[in-house]
């Protein structure tokens, strides 16, 4: 039931996001993206020190006392701006579902594959391919986590101003190269640090700007349709995507080669179905 929850929350708070900043979706895409990796953030710090403290049943409660405060708070203060019009226009799940749907859910796929690949595997590559400490590599993946979220918003914002396909294709690329160039060149830790917030910087489109991209394709009144949707391909991606990883390692034995694999090429085929994705006016 907690995953029931849990899923809920992401896709329904993208579609509040959109009623509310209609015309800054992007920035209000990638807002609920960084505020939700700021908050687990901040829960997994809560939680850990709560349970060495006074046992799981105390970080279990303190959890859902937070979770019933943040239900109380989106409850009572924030307002549907059109909740006639989002009625009238509401229609079966199939009518959300098109051709520009499915291609942005496959790039999700694509692009959360990156994004759950390398926040599983990563820290086994700095501690063995590159040779790194455990407080090294502690504190260059806690490099990542603030790169996505700066990148989320910095990137939310651009695609405002010139259009969340072309920024979100024109950043991919980039990253793939970066992430070549991290996992492959990089060796000391000052080097991976400063490439591992490079490519958080620009890979950090996903989730948030095709889920903007998938509510302004997507029929009017069904944005929180595609934003399930698309959010549905990024969770399936965190099953799938590290367990690919896993079967390239073992069969490989290269870590390396592994990471580039699972980073670099689906960052390519990512932007490449981002790029056919036709953008509505907005």
């Amino acid at each position: 039931m907690t995953g029931i929850g849990y899923g809920f929350t992401p896709p329904s708070l993208y579609a509040i996001m959109s009623d509310l900043l209609p015309h800054r979706r992007g920035l209000g895409t990638s807002l609920v993206s960084v505020t939700y990796g700021i908050g687990g953030a901040i829960g997994a710090v809560l939680a850990s020190r709560l349970t060495a403290a006074f046992g799981w049943r105390t970080a279990f409660i303190t959890v859902a006392v937070v979770a019933a405060v943040d239900m109380l708070l989106q409850l009572f203060w924030i307002r549907d701006t059109h909740p006639t019009r989002a009625i009238a226009r509401f229609g079966s799940f199939r009518d959300a579902l098109s051709l520009s749907i499915l291609t942005l859910a496959l790039a999700e796929f694509l692009g959360g594959s990156v994004f759950w690949a390398s926040a599983a595997w990563t820290p086994t590559l700095l501690r063995t391919a590159k040779q790194l400490s455990l407080a090294e590599t502690g504190w260059i993946m806690s490099v990542l986590s603030v790169a996505n979220m700066f990148g989320s918003f910095c990137l939310g914002n651009l695609s405002d101003r010139f259009g969340r396909k072309r920024v979100v294709a024109l950043s991919a690329f980039p990253a793939a190269v970066a992430a070549f160039v991290l996992f492959y060149w990089l060796q000391s830790s000052l080097a991976l640090a400063i490439g591992i917030a490079v490519f958080g910087v620009i890979k950090a489109s996903v989730p948030a700007l095709v889920v903007a991209l998938a509510q302004e394709a997507a029929p009017p009144g069904h944005a929180g349709a595609a934003a399930g949707i698309i959010m549905s391909l990024h969770y399936f991606a965190g099953v799938v995507a590290p367990l690919i990883a896993a079967q390239i390692i073992a069969g490989t034995g290269d870590i390396v080669m592994a990471m580039i694999f699972t980073t670099s090429v689906p960052l390519i085929l990512y932007g490449c179905l981002i790029g056919a994705v036709r953008e509505r006016n907005r």
